[in-house]
């Protein structure tokens, strides 16, 4: 069983997701299109890459970039990015269900939130106030 480390995952759009120590190394993530591309080769890779680390028990702090035209671009809240986090965990033999509130782009202009259930429903939502 696949424990920790960053692992492609694919549950309709396949990224690689990352998991990293904590939030604050998820907020110094500055990914190198270069190497996200080199990567990324294959049919169904395709710059694609979910960055995340757990603030608490019960919240995860997360990226997901992607590359366009050479460089790297932050998506600020995606919730189909989620999906394949929810897929990571599945493939690391976390235990089910999961119910974390997903904070997503505090480092872009739009500030998100997902709250998510994995082997459950997903539930999406905007941050109040930001």
């Amino acid at each position: 069983m696949y424990r920790d480390g960053a692992l492609w995952v694919d549950t309709g759009s396949e990224q690689v997701i990352v998991p990293l120590a904590s939030p604050a190394a998820v907020e110094r993530c500055r990914p190198n299109a270069e190497l996200l591309g080199r990567w990324s080769r294959g049919a169904k890779r395709q710059g694609l890459a979910y960055v995340w680390a757990r603030a608490s028990d019960v919240a995860l702090t997360v990226r997901f970039f992607f590359t366009k035209h050479g460089g790297v671009v932050e998506d600020p809240g995606t919730g189909s990015a989620c999906a394949n986090l929810g897929g990571w965990f599945i493939a690391t033999g976390a235990a089910l269900p999961l119910s974390p509130s997903v904070a997503q782009g505090d480092s872009t202009v739009t500030r998100r939130a997902a709250a998510s259930r994995v082997g459950g429903h997903t539930l999406l939502h905007p941050r109040r106030g930001h």
